[in-house]
């Protein structure tokens, strides 16, 4: 299962809008944890500002169990402005998904904004070199979701 952009964005609409008393942010963070807590496998996506992941990540795995990661297999990807910023998914993001008990980490993708652009229609479009290590790294974290797990 993949948590869907819905989910995050009604998750975040609930944090910043807590005009009722935070009975939806309480029901988007169980949401939340329920979908993490079920899935085995999870892609962690970000845009890279200022050498750093957004803090809107920050919140959502700051919400998370110590251990939420633990048997789970994880793609992590990110974005920025230039290859200056290409560290951040071993320097930054790794070490707190391991802190979060994960130990299958994917080598995952980093791309340069140039080589992520929005076409006429609106759509994304990937450049090629981009597209074929998304593809390599989904097709191996696919094949890890799908193994059999050891008891």
């Amino acid at each position: 299962r993949f948590v869907g952009r819905q989910l995050v964005r009604n998750l975040v609409l609930a944090v910043v809008d807590r005009s009722d008393h935070q009975r939806p942010v309480r029901i988007a963070f169980e949401e939340f944890h329920h979908l993490i807590s079920e899935a085995r496998g999870i892609i962690i996506a970000t845009p890279v500002y200022k050498a750093a992941y957004t803090g809107s990540l920050k919140a959502l795995l700051d919400i998370l169990p110590q251990q939420a990661f633990r048997n789970k297999t994880l793609l992590p990807l990110a974005s920025g402005g230039t290859l200056a910023h290409l560290l951040v998914l071993d320097y930054a993001l790794k070490p707190v998904l391991g802190a979060l008990g994960a130990s299958d980490i994917l080598q995952g993708v980093f791309a340069v904004d140039t080589q992520l652009q929005f076409g006429e229609g609106g759509d994304l479009v990937i450049e090629e070199e981009i597209r074929e290590r998304l593809d390599r790294e989904i097709d191996s974290l696919i094949a890890k979701v799908k193994a059999p797990v050891l008891a």
